[in-house]
């Protein structure tokens, strides 16, 4: 992994564009030489969090935009993630009742619980009309 990899996208918050977005982390995959355990974690926190702002935050496609910035440290991916939606922090929300029945667990919250189960580090702030949400995955050398 290349320690020094830095890019930064913008999307509009619809769920087509999530292709684009995806093409934009497969790039920045290469480009910081990636493996592929640690790509596919990040692949599957973004796109929870990228199809949870178009629908739940936005209630569908729309023209606000979704920003990401991507980083690679030692031995870890920085993420930061800005959304024009509602102020709506998801590290505040109820953590998945996983040892509940199936049948009878409340729905929601499951894909809050894998984001921060494959974070190290994360935090919530609602600035200058945005959510953003930064973490921290892990990216063994």
């Amino acid at each position: 992994m290349d320690p020094r990899t830095q890019t930064e996208a913008m999307f509009p918050a619809r769920l087509t564009a999530w292709r684009a977005a995806r093409e934009f982390l497969e790039r920045f995959c290469t480009n910081a030489s990636l493996a592929r355990a640690p790509g596919l974690r990040l692949s599957l926190v973004l796109e929870e969090l990228f199809t949870n702002t178009v629908n739940h935050g936005h209630r569908g496609d729309c023209d606000f935009l979704i920003w990401i910035s991507l980083s690679t440290g030692e031995n870890e991916i920085a993420v930061t993630y800005l959304d024009q939606g509602p102020p709506f922090n998801p590290l505040a929300m109820a953590k998945a009742q996983l040892d509940v029945p199936l049948e009878d667990r409340e729905i929601g919250g499951l894909g809050v619980h894998l984001t921060t189960e494959l974070t190290t580090a994360s935090d919530y702030a609602y600035v200058y009309g945005r959510n953003r949400l930064r973490l921290v995955l892990p990216c063994p050398g």
